[in-house]
């Protein structure tokens, strides 16, 4: 039961029905209050479990520093093979180019002998 005071000012703040609704709510909640050990054990589980989830993001922490480091050698080892194969290409192409323009001047060469 509350302790008298406490009763009384309760009384006081409430009207009769709700005064005696909440003692009736107190008094079935009797014996399932936390004591502090409750807390104390409490607390001790929410911190190992705390200290397993820190441990937990430091891992993936970890293996995300690892991925962008291989990510960020890809990309560069990428940028190497795509210059060098713009460099073959523009090779190729100026090789093609020359080719063209070379029979163009064959071809012009041979129209001017034909014609007089």
């Amino acid at each position: 039961m509350l302790l008298f005071d406490t009763g009384k000012k309760l009384e006081k703040a409430f009207t009769r029905e709700q005064f005696e609704a909440l003692v009736e709510m107190l008094e079935s909640r009797e014996g399932k209050t936390a004591t502090k050990e409750d807390l104390r054990e409490t607390e001790l589980r929410l911190q190992l479990e705390i200290e397993k989830v820190r441990g937990e993001t430091e891992k993936v922490r970890a293996e995300v520093e690892q991925t962008k480091a291989r990510l960020q050698a890809d990309i560069s080892q990428l940028r190497i093979d795509t210059a060098r194969d713009l460099r073959e290409m523009e090779m190729r192409m100026v090789i093609k180019l020359g080719g063209m323009l070379a029979a163009c001047v064959a071809a012009t060469a041979a129209l001017l002998k034909i014609m007089p």
